[in-house]
């Protein structure tokens, strides 16, 4: 697929990411050019999400293969900086993943499915490590940092299967408790140990001390799907079928990839390059970065 370009931009006050003490900065006016559109080079294997990338470029995410007439199974992929893919990522159970995190060693994370549930998963130098949050019959991650820290969701038996977000800081699981309790999952977390996530289209953020704010509402009030953060304070993810970058709190960008039909980010490293998703006019989905400008 042919690369795109997209450019827009807006001038607002930006802002450094923390809960509780938010340093103004001046102007600035912010463009995202979408720079190329990938997918699957093997046409059995269809685009269903995009995660995050790395500082190299390194993106993750899933695809869909029929493994029958009107069966399917979804399985995880690493897109290398060079446009390369890895073979179709399978887990630990080998039938079924989703890959939605990476760091910039390289280490991937997401879910996996066997006969005893939904399960989280690292993937280093190809070795498999099962994660289950405790007393959990599900669990994903879906975002992780250098120092091996990690977040995502999980759901308890008898929880109704609503999701809870979680971190994992040091080895230490933290449950993340939202006012109200909604089901809500943590989106990643960033080498300055700060963690985003979204429910019921509002933000989240939780500081490295433990300080929790919810809910955060967008400037123009849309509705959240929040994915990805950067060590620079800039959050991605999706907004009513766009595609967003937003340097919290001031800073809402919303773009989409020419003659879509829907877009959405699904992660931003610390050069500004987002990964993410779209949908053309056929309903088919696709890869696709993008890289942030400020000037």
């Amino acid at each position: 697929m042919s690369s795109k370009l997209l450019s827009f931009s807006l001038l607002s006050g930006l802002a450094l990411l923390t809960c509780s003490d938010l340093a103004i900065a001046q102007p600035s006016t912010i463009t995202v050019d979408v720079i190329t559109t990938f997918d699957y080079p093997n046409p059995d294997y269809s685009i269903e999400t995009v995660g995050q990338i790395n500082d190299r470029g390194e993106v993750v995410g899933g695809v869909t293969v029929e493994l029958s007439p009107g069966t399917f199974t979804f399985l995880g992929f690493d897109r290398r900086p060079n446009g390369k893919f890895s073979l179709p990522l399978s887990g630990p159970s080998g039938h079924y993943a989703q890959a939605y995190g990476i760091n910039n060693l390289s280490v991937i994370c997401g879910t996996y499915s066997n006969r005893n549930g939904g399960h989280g998963f690292l993937l280093s130098d190809g070795t498999y490590t099962t994660y289950d949050a405790p007393g959990s019959v599900v669990t994903a991650i879906f975002g992780n940092n250098d120092a091996g820290d990690f977040v995502g969701g999980y759901a308890v038996s008898g929880g109704g299967g609503s999701y809870k977000p979680f971190a994992s800081v040091g080895g230490i699981f933290i449950p993340i408790a939202l006012p109200g309790n909604p089901a809500s999952v943590a989106g990643d977390i960033n080498n300055l140990g700060e963690v985003v996530g979204s429910a019921e289209g509002h933000m989240f953020l939780r500081d490295p001390d433990g300080t929790v704010t919810y809910p955060i509402d967008a400037p123009d009030n849309s509705y959240l799907y929040v994915y990805g953060l950067n060590d620079n304070g800039a959050i991605a993810g999706g907004s009513n079928g766009l595609g967003f970058v937003w340097k919290y709190p001031n800073t809402f960008v919303t773009f989409s990839v020419p003659d879509s039909t829907y877009t959405e980010a699904g992660g931003i490293n610390n050069f500004g390059m987002i990964s993410g998703r779209y949908e053309d006019a056929e309903g088919n989905l696709h890869g696709f970065i993008a890289q942030v400008r400020t000037q």
